[in-house]
């Protein structure tokens, strides 16, 4: 180590890569804690030094927020494109060609990879393309956002405070310059962008097609978005099946049975008994339900509705036989018309009386009294 350790990264000092776990850092700290403790060589000097430096590039490291502040500017170092040279590239966009354009993008892209993106962006592509090919381009980069953290931006070590008020003030105030810069490098690029596909020279290199090509570039999107339209209205129409059913189902009320036959020796899956209350037009699958329903008070109150309508019917309600008062009195209680139990053979023969109707035919008339006979 002849190198001052004033002069040092971190990383240098613990003889580490940047993109060291945590692991392998402490690996190397206790590898050259080890190597250069003064105790272990009180002898030697500049090891009192080496030792503390050490054990300052370990506390730094071995703690994530310092590591990142630590890391800020080297961040930095890796990115070749910043808000200020955008802005200054839209004012001068006009006086160069073609090529210098699609160098600066690639710039913007190649920064972008090493923030490790997840979308990937569009090359410029060549002045010979015909704009058709080239819209796809612009539209994907007039909505860019960056993936680069910022993390440089910050104005306030947090770690350095010790009092949480102050240091969460810190934070905050962090946070909102980074989102700031994040915010106008964004605009910066979508506004070059802009500029870009104004001025684009390849807005001259449109096809011109002829009537019988625009028609039947015409009936193929015709055709196109009518195949479209149609699977969505298939679609629809199977989420409205779909939900109806939901519907349908919720409104039976269907449970889970949780009761088993114990008696049963098969793993046949028994049938359901379902059992419905008519009051309420609702579906059961066990007897229990039922009952457990009949107890609730919506049955309670649909249940005496029901009984008040009832009770409503059948005082309206003509009765049987009341429209005639020989069928009310036919409703009393009345003696048989012949009682021979309690009677003499003498008495039952007086009771009877016959009529001649004619030479041959005797009809037997009716109990009358003597003066109902004759």
């Amino acid at each position: 180590m002849v190198k001052s350790f004033e002069d040092m990264d971190c990383y240098e000092i613990l003889q580490v890569d940047r993109s060291s776990t945590l692991q392998e850092i402490k690996a190397s700290y206790r590898k050259l804690a080890l190597q250069y403790h003064p105790d272990r060589h009180p002898n030697k000097e500049g090891y009192d030094e080496i030792f503390a430096g050490i054990s300052s590039a370990y506390n730094i490291l071995s703690n994530e927020d310092k590591r990142k502040w630590h890391e800020k500017d080297y961040t930095r170092d890796q990115y070749s494109v910043f808000t200020d040279e955008i802005q200054e590239m839209q004012t001068k966009l006009e006086k160069v060609n073609f090529g210098v354009w699609v160098n600066f993008l690639n710039r913007i892209r190649i920064d972008e990879q090493t923030a490790r993106s997840t979308v990937e962006w569009p090359s410029l592509g060549d002045i010979t393309w015909l704009w058709t090919h080239t819209k796809p381009f612009y539209q994907k980069w007039l909505r860019f956002s960056t993936s680069k953290s910022f993390e440089w931006e910050a104005i306030y070590n947090e770690e350095e405070e010790t009092d949480p008020g102050t240091k969460r003030l810190m934070k905050n105030e962090n946070q909102k310059c980074i989102k700031y810069s994040i915010r106008q490098y964004d605009e910066a690029v979508r506004a070059l962008i802009a500029t870009m596909c104004k001025l684009d020279p390849r807005r001259q290199n449109v096809k011109k097609i002829s009537d019988p090509e625009r028609y039947e570039s015409l009936q193929a999107a015709s055709r196109k978005q009518s195949e479209h339209d149609r699977r969505n209205y298939q679609d629809s129409l199977k989420k409205q099946s779909l939900a109806s059913w939901t519907v349908v189902d919720q409104e039976l009320n269907w449970s889970e049975d949780e009761d088993e036959d114990e008696s049963s020796s098969t793993d046949m899956t028994e049938a359901v008994d379902i059992t419905n209350c008519s009051i309420c037009n609702k579906y059961f699958r066990s007897l229990q339900q039922l009952k457990n329903h009949e107890n609730s008070k919506k049955h309670k109150q649909n249940f005496r509705k029901a009984r008040k309508k009832q009770e409503k019917d059948a005082k309206i309600a003509p009765r049987p036989f009341e429209a005639s008062g020989e069928a009310s009195d036919s409703s009393k209680k009345s003696e048989p018309l012949y009682e021979f139990s309690s009677k003499s053979v003498e008495d039952i023969e007086r009771s009877f009386t016959f009529i001649e109707m004619s030479d041959d035919d005797f009809f037997t008339a009716h109990e009358f009294s003597d003066e109902e006979a004759f």
